[in-house]
């Protein structure tokens, strides 16, 4: 298992099998292997195996290699960095929890890439959003007089339009 840099790389592994193999991708990003099958060896020949893989200019990325006998199958995953625009202190985290009443939140985001922020048209009239220097994301909600949670979205796109990411979705959940 692995994690191959955004600019993309050559990685290796190596294998010994005493039986005819092959090797099986998830995903195109990791096809450019030099050798998909090898006949084995009956005196443990250690086989190196490359995969080239290509740089992303998009989204995070994971696939996997899976290399096959008859008798035996291993895998593991590769994951590849691309534009990274997530919350500082806990990248996994995509819902963003505000009060009932006005209630403004600052977040830290940290990018690869220059960002900016949409709020979609239709939570406009009670959620608003902006950068704030290099690196900070203002949310500001008004009061909520509904007695359930109002929902929301935020939009973190590139400033430079990149093909294959369509920015980073930040729910917002308002009780």
């Amino acid at each position: 298992d692995g994690l191959v840099a955004s600019e993309g790389e050559t990685i290796s592994f190596t294998l010994v099998s005493n039986k005819a193999w092959e090797i099986i991708p998830s995903s195109g990003f990791l096809g450019n292997i030099d050798r998909m099958s090898g006949e084995g060896s009956e005196d443990g020949k250690v086989e190196t195996i490359s995969i080239t893989v290509p740089g992303n200019p998009g989204a995070k990325r994971e696939g996997s290699i899976t290399v096959k006998t008859a008798y035996q199958e291993y895998t593991f995953n590769i994951m590849q960095n691309g534009v990274i625009i997530e919350l500082e202190e806990t990248p996994e985290v995509t819902t963003l929890s505000m009060g009932s009443l006005a209630d403004e939140k600052t977040y830290l985001i940290r990018s690869n890439k220059a960002w900016k922020v949409e709020v979609p048209e239709e939570y406009q009239d009670w959620l608003s959003a902006e950068k704030v220097g290099e690196n900070e994301l203002k949310v500001n909600v008004t009061v909520n007089n509904r007695l359930s949670v109002r929902k929301g979205q935020v939009l973190l796109t590139t400033v430079e339009m990149i093909d294959g990411f369509d920015g980073v979705l930040f729910d917002i959940e308002q009780t």
